[in-house]
This record gives C-alpha cells, sequence and structure tokens, in this order.
C-alpha cells in the first residue's frame, strides 16, 4: 500500500492546458512571479511574469512552440539567491536513456513510477506530465521559503536515489529549474503529440504537507536530529555541536543571507562600495556553499556579485577572489574533510556570528534599521525571542532537561 501522506488541499483536476498547469503550480503562491520561455534560434527567451497575469500569459503563447516554465517564485532573474518560494518537489525521468525502460510508453512508465513509490513507502506524486520523451513527476506541498532549502534539497535528493534506476536526472535538481509546461509541443518528439499529463486518471491532485513528505523520504524527523544533536551536545564542544549537521548549517546560513541582503540594501540602497565588497561577498558566497548545490554554485555567485556590486567586478575577478569558497563546497560535496582540532570536518568556510559582526561593523542602529534577525547582539536577540514568545537559548535548554 502507498504510504498514506495527508493532504493539506485539492488542487484541482490533472492539468490539460496551460493554464491549469499554471494554476495547480503556482496557483497556492500570493507573491513574486514565475519564468516562462520559448527558446529559439540558440537563445534562451525568459521572461518573469507577475503571478496575477501568468495564467493570462501562458493561454496567449503559440502551443507549437518548445515552452518552459519555472517550478519556483522569482523577484528579478530566475536564480536561487532571488527565489522567494517554492511549493513541490519533482523527479526528471529520462527514462528513454536507460536500457530497461527505453521502449516504453510514457502511460506504461507511469505504472512503474507508482509501483517504485509503493514498493518504497514513498508517497505517490501529485502528478505526472510527459514531456515527449521523459516524464516529470511532481510532488505538490505546502509553500516553503528560500530559507527552507536545505531540507528541501534532502528530500529532493532522496527522490532522485529512489529513481535513480529509472534515469532520474540528478542535475535537475535545483530549485530554479525550468520544465515543459502542458499543452504544448516538443521539438524532439513531435511523433508523441504534445506535453501532457498522465497522471493522476481521475480525481484531484493532491497537495502534501512537506513535513510529511520529509518524514516518508528521510531516515529521521526533524525531533530524532534535534534529540542527536543534544546527546552529542552532552560530548562535545558548543561550537563543534552548533556546526555539526548539515541542514542546521545550511538552515543558519539561509537565515545570515537574508540578513545580508537586508543589510546591504539599509546601508547602501542595493549596491556595495569600495571597501565593503570582498568581506560581504565571501560571507554571501559561504551562505550560498552551505545552502544549495555546488553544481550551481558558480553561477548563484555571479548573479550575487552582479547585484550588490554592479560592473565594478570582472566575472574572472569575481571568480577569482571567491573561488576558494566555491571549491570547498565542492570539496563538500565529494565528501571530503579537512583537520580541525583533532576532527575532521566539513571544508565549508564557518563563522560565528560575533565574528561576521565584527567584520562587517554591525552597530545596534544597524540591527534595528535593517530588521536583523541572525546577525545580532544577544540584546537584541532577546528582544526578538521574547517578541515571538520564546525565552532564551539557556531557558530553552533548561526545559528541555526537565522534559
Amino acid at each position: 500500500m502507498p504510504a498514506v501522506i495527508p493532504a493539506a488541499s485539492p488542487a484541482g483536476p490533472r492539468p490539460r492546458t496551460p493554464a491549469d498547469h499554471v494554476k495547480i503550480l503556482h496557483g497556492r503562491a500570493r507573491r513574486a512571479g514565475v519564468e516562462v520561455a520559448q527558446p529559439g534560434g540558440g537563445l534562451w527567451r525568459g521572461e518573469i511574469v507577475p503571478l496575477d497575469d501568468l495564467e493570462f500569459y501562458v493561454t496567449r503563447l503559440d502551443p507549437d512552440l518548445d515552452t518552459y516554465m519555472s517550478q519556483g517564485r522569482f523577484h528579478g532573474r530566475r536564480r536561487v539567491v532571488h527565489l522567494v518560494s517554492i511549493g513541490s518537489v519533482w523527479v526528471d525521468l529520462d527514462f528513454y536513456r536507460t536500457k530497461q525502460y527505453q521502449r516504453y510508453s510514457a502511460e506504461r512508465m507511469v505504472w512503474h513510477v507508482l509501483y517504485r513509490c509503493d514498493a518504497s513507502d514513498v508517497p505517490r506524486p501529485s502528478f505526472i506530465i510527459s514531456t515527449g520523451r521523459g516524464l516529470c513527476v511532481v510532488w505538490l506541498h505546502d509553500e516553503l521559503p528560500r530559507a527552507a532549502l536545505p531540507r528541501w534539497q534532502l528530500v529532493e535528493r532522496a527522490l532522485i536515489r529512489c529513481f535513480a534506476g529509472m534515469g532520474a536526472d540528478a542535475s535537475a535538481s535545483d530549485p530554479a529549474r525550468v520544465f515543459r509546461l502542458t499543452g504544448t509541443s516538443n521539438s524532439k518528439a513531435r511523433a508523441r503529440g504534445p506535453v501532457r499529463a498522465v497522471y493522476p486518471a481521475g480525481g484531484d491532485v493532491r497537495v502534501l504537507d512537506f513535513e510529511e513528505l520529509a518524514e516518508a523520504l528521510l531516515p529521521y524527523t526533524r525531533d530524532q536530529v534535534a534529540a542527536f544533536r543534544q546527546k552529542a551536545g552532552r560530548r562535545r564542544s558548543h561550537r563543534t555541536r552548533r556546526l555539526s549537521s548539515d541542514v542546521g548549517a545550511g538552515l543558519l546560513w539561509a537565515r545570515r543571507l537574508d540578513d545580508l541582503q537586508r543589510l546591504r540594501f539599509w546601508r547602501f540602497f542595493g549596491e556595495l562600495p569600495a571597501g565593503h565588497r570582498d568581506m560581504w561577498l565571501l560571507l554571501a558566497s559561504t551562505a550560498l556553499g552551505w545552502m544549495i548545490d555546488p553544481s550551481t554554485l558558480r553561477r548563484e555567485v555571479l548573479e550575487l556579485a552582479r547585484e550588490a556590486l554592479g560592473h565594478a567586478w570582472t566575472e574572472r575577478e569575481i571568480l577569482g577572489t571567491m573561488g576558494a569558497t566555491i571549491r570547498r563546497a565542492e570539496a563538500a560535496a565529494r565528501g571530503e574533510k579537512i583537520a580541525w582540532e583533532g576532527e575532521r570536518i566539513d571544508p565549508r568556510y564557518r563563522f560565528r556570528t560575533e565574528t561576521i559582526i565584527e567584520r562587517l561593523g554591525i552597530m545596534p542602529e544597524d540591527e534595528a534599521g535593517a530588521n536583523l534577525q541572525t546577525l545580532v547582539s544577544p540584546q537584541r536577540l532577546a528582544v526578538l525571542q521574547a517578541s515571538k514568545g520564546r525565552g532564551s537559548g539557556a531557558k530553552r535548554r533548561e526545559v528541555n532537561a526537565e522534559r
């Protein structure tokens, strides 16, 4: 039997037209925009379309042209640094590349996908799109902000591992990915008809609860991970314990990146002047290295630098200055470790909050004016926690110990 996952809400019947696809994938979002592209002549012609205009926009496109749509929502360009929210995970199945499944039809392949889900206790997908030569298998979930990307990526990678033998494309796993739009054409497979939904056959497309989905796919729940970290804390130093979890560190750096962006706009209205570039970009690139897959890190660092520096640095200067950060993230993805205080640890840079505040010269007026949430003094942190109904860290540890 398939794993039972509570559904947040039905999203409607399976998508049959471009407008249906838009409504199901992006209808729950409330802000930002979606990239829609119809490339041709070797050029990528993409445009970020506001959510309010998206459904009307896709109805005006020529369905005989190859058309793509982003899965996430963005402010500005389609880059992770501009990601606002995402509401799905997916697997891009290039089954035509496999020896076992290469002659299968899309409809026949659907049953093998569902069987793999049931056999692996993975929730069945919300819908499946035949892209002409492969399948785009999608699990809709409640909306997540960019800060949740580290945990989102764990779920995405778990799905790719589950379907590895069926042609799952590991490179199609970044949150800025685009896929073909239902009801449009695939110029490489016109004989197979337009891009179309092949699952579900009837009934509504369901939206899953992300945490329930994560618990079905990941080896440990969030509560178990927290318990492991608390147990490790009794044996190891506070600094080592604080950075022991990739997911925990990723979530921390995602919040820090938000603060770095707020600080940049508060101080300089966007573009960093000379004398303030190196350290800010080092910290922001380090944050990206903890947050996203290194296969897209160079592209994202360049995008972040262009936004923060304008044309002050060339691409060569940016990659040269941030090269060590990128190489360390790539080494971490390969599983490499470095020696630190007698232990083998992740090679990516790490900074204490106090160090970041000192190096950027963050003052109390910056913390309040930029509405910083993590790069703050203990005094402001206590105020923020009190405003959210939370006690201090020491008090929470005391309550946990009593429990």
